[in-house]
């Protein structure tokens, strides 16, 4: 199976375009055994926290006890009364108890509680807190809420407390507020009234509301012509917060009423600025929108599935080898299209379409498509946070096998990791293959692992292999890394062939170390260097000039050599089908 990546604005689907398309780890728990039965729905309480009357970040729920040093996704600014109420949102659980940790930044803890949560007629439980001990002003601290439902199950909650005597939260949250509502209004006096705090540049990309920045038109950052209508809005979080410094997300859906009949849009905006009593500055504002994909109002009568404003600009798909299906990840959901039957299915999606929009539209993992096969099954990888079904709750990675003659997802592989999927995403990489002899190969935390789907067994195959020192061929089935993440140390590159899992190695000899840069096509580029010609330089870099340059295929046939006496290679950049290096002379006499 073949993959392309383009921007989607509409996504065209051709016959002929479809024959082509052809924690730590180790500490973590495994579910051996394949689920089948359907997802169940969110059942997690979320909360918010109320200071001053003001309700800010809402928080989802985790089931594992989390890294606290880790979780950096909101902060909850206090005054000096030290007091905050604790919004509960119960949804499908009945919480009975509440107990709050504070901790400093070197996981010492300050000091706790725990307290009953009394029943309500309606609306949110609350708990107010009322801190007891003397916390530092603009000191950073970490606060742990964990609610306990009348079925002994534990829930937990992670956010930053930071106290002020006057942090002048409501003002802050106002600028914000009332920036975006004016945006949104009909009033131009009031739009021409944000101008001063926008940068609009000639240079900004005003080609698509997808994504709009402070540097983008005026027309751009007012909507243009559009007519948004806010239809939900989340409680505003607070990421970062100062004395005078804030930065606060606003995240709303939104409907337009365009030709084709109302399309629906999630949309974020983002504020970075110091606030004044006299002005506000504003360093950074960007908005993002993208469409909520609607298979029951997707009109297939041309071929074509419209995707509307999307900042998606990688929008991965992939055909099974007899043309026959067509899959593609888009907003988290995966969908497969049949051209036959002009039939579209959704094969997964967290999504309940219930009106619980805080938890349909928490977009805290992702998915990536990774097999189609002939009768219209799909493989994919889930990984993240997990909105709703058995792992709820839970960071995981999570191997699923859509089964098109049942309308269903078989699970073939769980894997927990205590890590936020922000972390998550920066520690793996874009490598994951599932072949024919049923083993999953993906990287994580600069390792990479097998799992045997038969024998639910887990194998290392190597480490300290950072996504730089990794290069992954889809097309030719075959995986290249470095040895050694320290390019003095490294003595071999290794290629894989995934589809039989053997291994050939390229060495080198006593004095010499070897260098991956990358792939051009199908093929690697590697280099060799002498141990003696490397030098640090004043800045402290090093300097590691190749005096041989290798382009290889993935099954051990060198293609290509470049050497030339007295040159040496010292930075190799790809582009496309294009290879520039950077080359070095040796002086007579001298040091490279």
């Amino acid at each position: 199976m073949k993959f392309r990546y383009r921007f989607l604005i509409v996504l065209v689907v051709f016959i002929a375009a479809l024959i082509y398309f052809g924690g730590d780890i180790k500490e973590t728990v495994f579910e051996t055994s394949a689920s089948t039965t359907p997802m169940s729905g969110a059942s997690l309480p979320t909360v918010s926290f109320e200071v001053n009357g003001t309700e800010i970040n809402r928080l989802h729920g985790y089931v594992s006890n989390l890294d606290e040093m880790i979780m950096r996704e909101t902060i909850t600014p206090i005054t000096s009364n030290r007091t905050f109420t604790v919004l509960i949102a119960e949804n499908e659980s009945n919480v009975k108890k509440l107990r709050y940790e504070i901790l400093n930044t070197d996981g010492r803890e300050v000091e706790s509680d725990s307290f009953t949560v009394l029943d309500v007629t309606e609306g949110p439980k609350k708990v107010r807190i009322a801190l007891k001990e003397t916390m530092k002003s603009g000191q950073e601290y970490i606060c742990k809420i964990t609610l306990i439902t009348n079925k002994s199950k534990r829930i937990y909650y992670y956010t930053r407390l930071k106290m002020y005597d006057d942090g002048k939260l409501d003002a802050k949250l106002n600028f914000a507020q009332e920036f975006s509502s004016v945006l949104l209004g009909s009033s131009d006096t009031a739009k021409q009234g944000l101008k001063k705090y926008l940068e609009s540049s000639r240079s900004a990309d005003n080609s698509s509301f997808a994504k709009v920045t402070i540097k983008s038109s005026f027309t751009m950052v007012t909507w243009g012509n559009l007519e948004p209508k806010v239809i939900w809005e989340e409680t505003p979080t607070i990421t970062e917060f100062y004395d005078s410094m804030a930065s606060i997300e606003l995240k709303y859906l939104i409907s337009l009423d365009l030709e084709g009949g109302t399309e629906y849009y999630i949309v974020k905006e983002h504020f970075r600025f110091t606030y004044t009593e006299k002005r506000t500055y504003l360093y950074t504002y960007d908005r993002t929108m993208e469409t909520l994909f609607d298979v029951a109002n997707t009109s297939l009568m041309r071929d074509e599935f419209k995707l509307g404003i999307t900042n998606d600009t990688n929008a991965r798909t992939g055909a099974s080898p007899n043309g026959q299906y067509l899959a593609f990840v888009y907003g988290r959901e995966l969908l497969i299209y049949e051209p036959a039957t002009n039939t579209l299915m959704k094969a997964f999606t967290f999504r309940e379409d219930n009106g619980d929009y805080s938890r349909d539209y928490y977009d805290q993992h992702a998915v990536k498509l990774i097999n189609v096969y002939d009768n219209g099954d799909a493989d994919f990888m889930v990984y993240g946070y997990m909105n709703r079904g058995e792992y709820e709750g839970r960071v995981g990675i999570v191997l699923y096998r859509f089964i098109k003659a049942d309308n269903r997802i078989e699970e073939q592989m769980y894997i927990a990791v205590n890590s936020s999927f922000q972390l998550l995403t920066a520690d793996m990489t874009d490598f994951a293959y599932l072949g024919d002899r049923n083993i999953f190969y993906f990287s994580l935390y600069e390792s990479i692992y097998t799992f045997d789907l038969t024998t639910k067994k887990l194998t290392v195959i190597a480490e300290g292999v950072p996504a730089e020192h990794l290069v992954y061929c889809e097309e030719e089935h075959y995986l290249a890394w470095q040895d050694n993440e320290d390019d003095l140390k490294s003595k071999a590159i290794y290629i894989m062939d995934l589809t039989t899992g053997e291994i050939h190695p390229i060495t080198t000899s006593e004095g010499e170390t070897i260098r991956l840069y990358g792939r051009i096509n199908n093929n690697i580029i590697y280099g060799f260097a002498y141990l003696n010609d490397i030098s640090i330089l004043a800045d402290g870099s090093r300097l590691l000039p190749a005096y041989k340059l290798c382009i290889e295929d993935g099954h051990g046939n060198v293609l290509k050599t470049y050497t030339e006496s007295g040159y040496y290679v010292n930075g190799v950049e790809i582009t496309e089908n294009m290879l520039t290096l950077k080359r070095l002379k040796r002086l007579l006499g001298s040091p490279v």
